[in-house]
């Protein structure tokens, strides 16, 4: 299928007049050709649009240019684009970001050798001036092609601009407005329960139908300026080693059961609405509904079993008996078996030996 793909380019534009011509440039300049460009623009004030519909003229790629008559954000923006969008694979494409001339032709290889549900792959961070930083994100170390519940379920290290998205992911039978609770780290997590966005949702249906493709090859120059909706995370550094155990475990111990707990309704929100509106998905992924919804019972069960470990009120006793049931049920296999991994089991006895048994050592404040 790799040289006959029909690739279609979803771009959800927001007043982006500053860089977007930058980076229709460089989707022209693709050295295997898109099938089309399709571009969403949700009610920009700038002159994103004149820029668009100029440079559409005089392409020799098709454009479909649409205009919503009121603002929908960010993801529920980028699905009406994806959705539009007709050819085999679809690019979700940020206007601020350039593309390296190659990025279809890799990406087509990899669906030739593959037949992925997704691909994801590696990314330059640049600056404004695109000039290429020490930093790559997403950041993947050598290609692999991970089979359906493989791999890490909570895997957020999968932008938009880095996926390429196989069609019957994208059914438009489903409502994709009503998405599934989203995965946050413990700052966020204090801001209450959001949904999913566009690219982890659709990380979220490959992993749990599907297969993923990675490539390592960076092909993308992700833009990181003031106006970003999403950045980069940033590299954390602590003086000494010493510092940093202690800064591990003081967030361990404050919002563990917080954190646990917050996961494990995600995963049952998950498996809420493959339950729901899995029939709405294309027809090939329906004989895996109930196995994938089982999938993410026994993810909502394994953080409920963590939370209860890390309770201040569950006693030294029955959190080291819940350590023993998790570690017998195979709740510390390894993450790419949908597993916490064998780090976690040496966290949790950590917690459970030093801190439940000597917690006044630690004189640490509930949070």
């Amino acid at each position: 299928m790799g040289g006959g793909v029909r690739f279609s380019i979803a771009m959800a534009t927001y007043n982006g007049s500053i860089f977007i011509k930058e980076q229709l440039a460089s989707l022209e300049a693709q050295t295997y050709k898109p099938f089309e460009i399709v571009v969403v623009d949700d009610g920009s004030k700038d002159n994103t649009l004149e820029i668009v519909n100029y440079f559409a003229k005089s392409s020799n790629i098709s454009f479909r240019i649409f205009t919503n008559e009121k603002n929908l954000g960010y993801s529920d923006n980028f699905f009406k684009s994806a959705l539009l969008c007709e050819g085999d694979y679809i690019c979700f494409c940020d206007q601020d970001d350039f593309w390296l001339p190659n990025k279809l032709e890799v990406v087509a290889q990899s669906i030739a050798e593959n037949s992925p549900d997704l691909i994801v792959h590696s990314s330059f961070v640049v600056d404004v001036n695109l000039s290429v930083t020490d930093r790559l994100f997403p950041n993947f170390d050598k290609n692999s092609v991970i089979q359906k519940r493989r791999g890490n379920p909570w895997e957020s290290n999968v932008p938009g601009f880095s996926l390429v998205v196989n069609s019957s992911l994208l059914s438009k039978a489903v409502d994709w407005k009503n998405r599934p609770l989203a995965s946050m780290n413990p700052e966020q997590m204090r801001n209450g329960h959001k949904i999913i966005s566009h690219d982890l949702m659709m990380y979220f249906l490959a992993h749990s139908f599907g297969v993923v493709s990675i490539i390592s090859e960076p092909l993308v120059y992700y833009r990181m300026h003031k106006r970003n909706v999403c950045g980069a995370p940033v590299v954390k550094s602590y003086s000494s080693f010493l510092k940093r155990i202690s800064s591990r475990l003081e967030k361990t111990i404050n919002v563990g059961k917080f954190e646990y707990d917050f996961i494990s309704e995600v995963a049952f929100s998950r498996r809420k609405w493959l339950l729901y509106y899995g029939k709405d998905l294309n027809i090939k992924y329906h004989q895996s509904i109930s196995s994938a919804s089982e999938y993410w019972l026994v993810q909502y069960k394994i953080y409920k079993k963590r939370a209860a470990i890390y309770d201040r009120d569950t006693n030294f006793y029955d959190s080291l008996t819940g350590l023993i049931n998790m570690y017998i049920s195979n709740s510390y296999i390894s993450k790419k078996n949908g597993g916490l991994g064998y780090g976690a089991i040496l966290k949790d006895f950590f917690v459970v030996i030093f801190y439940k048994n000597y917690k006044k050592i630690f004189n640490l404040k509930n949070s």
